[in-house]
């Protein structure tokens, strides 16, 4: 059955396992590349077993999680030249692979255009309105989403925190409260920092929301609000330009229609924020 090593190794152990163990991987050996473009949420729901249950058979395996497994598992399953873009093939043409990679992020945006509920983008946007705070949460590739919000949102008056080091975002998520509202941004709604900081904006009261291309996940589920973006370019979704693009594009409307209830009195507060930043530039 297995063609691969690590798939050769997760066969040789289908006799020490126990049957729980064995049902999840059964499921792996007979569909790795299913597995690999699947969330930890995705999988357990589709074996019938638990999310915890999935990261224990992922350790016993010598991997840190889920995470890890899926990498490697598709250095083996999936063609190298195929993990940074699924459309790519192995002798395309570097105009071929430009085209690609440009239509792969304008589909991308397409397909989260379609995805959108614009009632959804219209409670998130007021409650960021009314919120006394708005705190964002990223990490990793997600981070530069989140501070690019920030800087949108302090330039109209609405004031909003990113921190960095995972330490100080759960402290800081530690004080939220209700009023206040908690942005995530996790491309598989599995990041544990984040989800640990949410989880603890949540029970503290704040309105917690999420950004991810996976609205069945652990972090999906403690959300109040989740809005899902697509991704198509690559099976490492944790790495998604095109995801990236359509977060950026998607807080774009939703500071849009934050700001469309008194576009006058934003314009004044754009103004303050452009004079103050205005003798750094010539």
């Amino acid at each position: 059955m297995a063609n691969t090593v690590f798939l050769q190794l997760i066969e040789d152990k289908l006799g020490t396992l126990t049957k729980s163990e064995k049902k999840i991987a059964e499921y792996i050996l007979e569909h790795p590349n299913r597995v690999v473009d699947a969330t930890i949420t995705e999988l357990a729901e589709r074996i019938g077993t638990s999310d915890a249950s999935i990261v224990r058979f992922c350790k016993l395996f010598g991997c840190k999680g889920y995470q890890n497994f899926k990498i490697r598992l598709a250095r083996e399953v999936v063609p190298h030249y195929k993990q940074l873009n699924v459309a790519l093939e192995q002798h395309d043409t570097a105009l071929t692979i430009c085209q690609k990679i440009f239509n792969t992020e304008i589909a991308t945006l397409h397909e989260t255009l379609e995805m959108l509920n614009v009632e959804h983008l219209q409670i998130m946007a007021q409650h960021i309105r009314e919120a006394n705070h708005v705190e964002i949460f990223g990490s990793g590739g997600s981070s530069v989403v989140a501070q690019d919000i920030r800087h949108k949102f302090l330039k109209v008056g609405i004031r909003c925190t990113v921190l960095l080091d995972t330490d100080i975002q759960a402290m800081s998520a530690a004080l939220l409260k209700k009023g206040d509202v908690a942005i995530g941004i996790s491309h598989t709604g599995s990041t544990k920092s984040i989800f640990h900081c949410l989880k603890m904006a949540k029970k503290n009261g704040a309105y917690v929301i999420l950004l991810t291309t996976q609205a069945k996940s652990p972090i999906g589920r403690i959300a109040d609000l989740v809005i899902p973006v697509g991704s198509k370019e690559t099976l490492f979704k944790s790495e998604s330009t095109s995801a990236r693009i359509a977060e950026l594009v998607v807080m774009d409307a939703v500071l849009a229609l934050a700001v469309s209830d008194d576009y006058k009195m934003y314009n004044v507060k754009i103004a303050k924020t452009r004079n103050a930043t205005s003798e750094n530039k010539f």
